[in-house]
């Protein structure tokens, strides 16, 4: 009995089709096992860390601590002979570099704003850091504050006993974070005392004198501009941990298949 050689062509078309299907199916799951573990590392390794390097930029724009509100701290940092800002770089102090340079082609646009916000950083925080010395230079100067806390200092003191306390500088940390604007639970210690202080209509007075200044306005608009380029930044660093899907191709995850 003969074989009809259509049935023969036939099976060997559907040996073929089948084979090339599971070699297919095979490459389809290694590329998505490729594009899994990759998405996984440039979180791990970039976005994450990314996140906690513009965090902290932005922190040195919008934050600040009580027990640090002082000129001479930022006159120092003023005086270091190393000034790390000067040549900030972002891909130096965020995870893998190999991976970072990778970040543009799976993430449209976010090393061009990574770019923006080193720029910024370079070219403002010294002059933030100046602006915020000379505002407390100029508070710590000011005869009606230094005349309250010395008033806070001698009430302190006993006949024979020094009582070492912080609250003295209270009204000129008041006065500085009223300046800028610095919403009270920030600050609730100063804030604590202010409320129960019996001159504060003098500090509040005083504070928006220096609100309206020169050096306070221009500390308030860096303050804004890095909350506004960095913030929206974050934000999408939040979105792409979130993401399950990478998008884009690169090195890593091209090349498993006979086409792109």
């Amino acid at each position: 009995m003969s074989l009809d050689p259509n049935v023969i062509a036939g099976t060997i078309l559907g040996g073929l089709i089948s084979g090339f299907i599971g070699v297919l199916l095979e490459h389809l799951r290694i590329k998505n096992e490729a594009r899994k573990k990759h998405f996984h590392d440039l979180k791990e390794s970039c976005i994450r860390p990314l996140k906690n390097e513009l965090t902290s930029i932005l922190n040195s724009f919008i934050k600040f601590e009580e027990s640090l509100v002082r000129s001479g701290i930022y006159r120092e940092m003023l005086e270091r002979e190393i000034k790390w800002w000067e040549d900030y770089s972002i891909k130096r102090r965020v995870g893998n570099p190999i991976l970072f340079e990778d970040l543009g082609k799976h993430f449209k646009g976010l090393p061009e704003r990574l770019r923006e916000i080193e720029d910024f950083f370079r070219k403002n925080y010294p002059e933030f850091l100046k602006s915020v010395f000379e505002l407390l230079r100029n508070i710590e100067d000011d005869e009606r504050l230094k005349e309250i806390s010395n008033e806070i200092d001698n009430s302190l003191r006993g006949p024979n006993v020094a009582i070492i306390s912080d609250l003295p500088k209270a009204p000129f940390k008041a006065v500085f974070f009223l300046a800028v604007e610095y919403e009270k639970g920030s600050w609730p210690n100063v804030y604590r005392w202010l409320a129960r202080f019996e001159g504060r209509s003098l500090i509040f007075q005083v504070g928006e004198e220096y609100r309206r200044s020169e050096l306070a306005v221009k500390i308030r608009s860096l303050m804004k501009e890095a909350e506004h380029l960095i913030g929206s930044c974050l934000e999408r660093l939040d979105r792409i941990l979130h993401e399950s899907k990478l998008e884009g191709s690169c090195d890593y995850v091209s090349g498993l298949l006979p086409w792109p």
